[in-house]
């Protein structure tokens, strides 16, 4: 925890001002508390996020406190008392010996602007868990400040108890009595303001003393108003026992928070530091909006944290990152992938295929994938280990077209392509098909259905590699490398670009009319190094996995013209069915055709 050195009240004014408050007699109450310098004290400060605080009853209260929202009545509380929103985006934590507090700022809608408010959370020695709200009536308005992010006010505290015990979070001893409310502030500037993380950073360098604390005597306010003031009407309420050595009991140890300087500084942020792009992208979505308010508050909403904040959305921009992709991005930007991402970028030109690359190489970090840069690759980290090494056995086959193909996408010989080819097992219902590629611009993405494929020999999934490779492949070197389209798919080709099939069908009708004997050899290749020694006709029926049916109007699959004309005979055609249901369920299909690899996965 960070440290710093505050002055304490002295002990006799303290006692005088201890002995003049009572049940029947409240003290007058000073337009603004002061300033006190006496005894130094440890006390630390922290800001961070609700979601970072380690105190789960905290959390709870939190919780609580706001689905009660304005709904809560009692004697001694106005309806409307609980009827604000809580930002959870910076919490002020507070540490003195055994008592830790935590402030955080609310806001109310019929707020007419004279005041702010405080939500204090306060664990005593004991453990126990109080609530107050703290209400700052303002003399003369609030003054937004350069130093630190911060800003300066003048005026009268009020003090509320909030019902800790229906929220069950803690079990609060009540009594009627006045509290010492002593805030945390800092000499800055010219100007005093409250306390910030940022404060407690540079009097730790420089070992000045420009941190103290303002206190004041503040009763408890009772009656059954609507908790929104006109004037403050000072009163008995429920409170609590404080603890700790340096402040006299009861005491309340804060920072005053004010979320009206922050929305007003974040509107400057989004108005006065963002392009017309950069501002529709930071408040397309509010995970967005809250990730980067939450940074900039956190930063004191610097100029320096401003620069950063607007990179960030130029790069999410730019990108055209989902808000799921940005929060991952932004929870991981001083990461190395990141850094490695934003180098590829600027040495790409930060250029249309870069961005669809670095996309798309967010959604592979997110699923704990791999990326190379320098080959533009996304390996297959996302498939099963049982799987990988199936499709690393396939870049070694001696069929050429079809290691060809496959080395293509792992840029790991001398005129590869280095396609992008993301690969990761899946789970798309048991009714659908083996794997589905799909293309976003400069990766294809194939994913291996484990809904049907759990079960499946190693010679089918082999199968299901080549067929999605060659699908990938086809639809990289018709848009990439349309000058160079071997001969022999100028007429798919032509097809392609005229968009007379779709490229599903047409990648179908190359692999039945060219490639599927070059699949049967890189099949019975692969099955001989695992030491099978099976008839041709089973490789050549692997061969015709995904070809056996053909897409049509209203995603009716029928029988593959290809099927009928390369096989005519329909005995044949079952016997060829029948070895592709016993390899895909690895169990014996019709007609009694058994299964001739091995489960891959078990």
């Amino acid at each position: 925890m960070k440290r710093l050195c505050l002055y304490p009240i002295g002990l006799l004014m303290f006692l005088l001002l201890l002995n003049a408050c009572s049940p029947g007699e409240t003290p007058p109450q000073e337009d603004d508390p002061k300033e006190q310098d006496s005894i130094p004290l440890d006390i630390s400060l922290e800001q961070m996020s609700l979601q970072d605080l380690n105190d789960e009853p905290v959390r709870t209260a939190i919780s609580r406190l706001s689905s009660m929202g304005g709904t809560t009545t009692s004697k001694n509380m106005g309806s409307d008392l609980y009827g604000f929103t809580v930002d959870t985006s910076m919490v002020k934590v507070i540490t003195h010996d055994d008592v830790t507090s935590y402030t955080f700022p609310i806001k109310r809608d019929r707020n007419d602007g004279s005041f702010f408010e405080n939500l204090v959370l306060q664990r005593n020695p004991s453990g126990n868990l109080q609530a107050f709200l703290v209400r700052y009536h303002l003399k003369d308005g609030i003054r937004a400040l350069a130093e630190h992010g911060s800003f300066s006010f003048e005026g009268r505290r009020e003090l509320f108890s909030l019902d800790l015990e229906r929220l069950d979070v803690g079990i609060v001893e009540k009594n009627d009595t006045c509290y010492d409310v002593v805030e945390l502030w800092c000499h800055f500037g010219g100007t005093d303001h409250p306390a910030g993380e940022m404060c407690i950073l540079e009097a730790q360098l420089t070992g000045d003393d420009r941190l103290f604390y303002k206190e004041s005597m503040v009763c408890l306010i009772g009656g059954s108003g609507s908790g929104i003031p006109g004037e403050p009407d000072l009163g008995n309420g429920e409170g609590g026992n404080g603890g700790g050595a340096g402040f006299e009991d009861p005491y309340i140890i804060t920072a005053p928070t004010n979320v009206s300087l922050y929305e007003f500084q974040l509107k400057e942020f989004a108005s006065g530091k963002l392009s017309q792009a950069e501002r529709g992208y930071y408040n397309s979505d509010s995970n967005i909006k809250n990730i980067v308010d939450g940074y900039l508050i956190d930063n004191g909403v610097t100029n320096l944290a401003m620069f950063k904040a607007k990179n960030h959305l130029s790069l999410g921009h730019d990108l055209s990152l989902t808000p799921q992709q940005f929060v991952w991005y932004f929870q991981h930007r001083d990461s190395g992938e990141v850094e490695d991402l934003k180098q590829y970028l600027q040495d790409q030109s930060n250029s249309a295929k870069a961005k669809a690359f670095g996309k798309e190489s967010i959604s592979a970090w997110m699923d704990n994938g791999e990326v190379d840069f320098e080959e533009e690759i996304i390996y297959d980290a996302e498939l099963l280990d049982c799987q990988k090494a199936i499709l690393q056995d396939l870049k070694n086959t001696p069929e050429s077209r079809i290691s060809e193909i496959l080395n293509d996408f792992s840029g790991e010989t001398q005129g590869s392509r280095d396609y992008g080819w993301r690969v990761k097992t899946a789970y798309l219902g048991s009714g659908k098909e083996n794997a589905k590629t799909t293309f976003f611009l400069t990766i294809a993405e194939t994913k291996i259905n484990n809904d049907r494929m759990k079960d499946a020999t190693d010679l089918m999934l082999a199968a299901t590699f080549i067929h999605e490779a060659i699908h990938a492949w086809l639809g990289f070197h018709f848009n990439d490398d349309p000058n160079s389209v071997y001969e022999e798919y100028e007429v798919y080709y032509n097809q392609y670009i005229s968009q007379q099939a779709t490229p599903n069908n047409i990648g179908h009708d190359v692999m039945a009319d060219i490639l599927r004997s070059k699949i049967s050899n890189a099949l019975k290749a692969y099955g001989e190094s695992k030491g099978y020694a099976l008839d041709d006709f089973v490789y050549e029926a692997l061969a015709w996995s995904g070809l056996t049916e053909k897409e049509g109007p209203n995603n009716i699959n029928n029988i593959h013209p290809k099927f009928v004309e390369y096989v005519p005979n329909p005995e044949v055609r079952s016997k060829i069915l029948n070895i592709l249901h016993a390899e895909t369920h690895n169990q014996i299909g019709f007609g009694n055709a058994m299964p001739q690899g091995q489960q891959a996965c078990n």
